[in-house]
Parts: C-alpha cells; sequence; structure tokens
C-alpha cells in the first residue's frame, strides 16, 4: 500500500486485491497469484514479491508493465493526494 500511494478501495477495486473481513478489528488480505492475472491485476501481488525479494535475494521477481510503466517516468501508480489510479 505504501509502495503503491493506493488507498485499500483502489487496490480492491481495480488491481485485484482481496479483503476479507473477519472481525470489527480483523481482516485476511489475499492478491491473485502474477501467472493468473493481467499485469493490472497481478499489480499487488508484485509488490509483494518486490517486498520480499529485498529480504531475500534468491527470490525473483517476474516483471509487471503496468507497473513498470509508471516506474520508467518515476510516478507510482497511484496519486498521494487521494489514492486513486493516475490513470
Amino acid at each position: 500500500k505504501k509502495d503503491t500511494n493506493c488507498n485499500e478501495k483502489t487496490l480492491r477495486d481495480s488491481l485485484g486485491l482481496y479483503v476479507l473481513q473477519v472481525s470489527k478489528n480483523k481482516k485476511y488480505y489475499f492478491v491473485i497469484s502474477s501467472e493468473s492475472a493481467t499485469a493490472r491485476k497481478g499489480t499487488a501481488w508484485y509488490y509483494i514479491a518486490k517486498a520480499r525479494a529485498k529480504r531475500n535475494p534468491n527470490i525473483k521477481v517476474p516483471s509487471n508493465s503496468f507497473v513498470s510503466s509508471y516506474e520508467a517516468i518515476d510516478y507510482t501508480i497511484c496519486s498521494a493526494i487521494d489514492g486513486e489510479l493516475l490513470e
């Protein structure tokens, strides 16, 4: 969430994050694997893999064209102001 600047609603509605509210104060988050999704729907998975690769250099992070297009111009995929996609 921090790396994308996206709010939870955008991550859920546009980028394939699944949120399961199990109690008032507890949620579980699920992401689609990159192999079974479009580049956009694999975005949440990509950022998790990237964060894990920082801790373990043996982890290979596949490319994500959706994220790469923003990184190429030094942008995150969402606006920091409102947390919604820049598109």
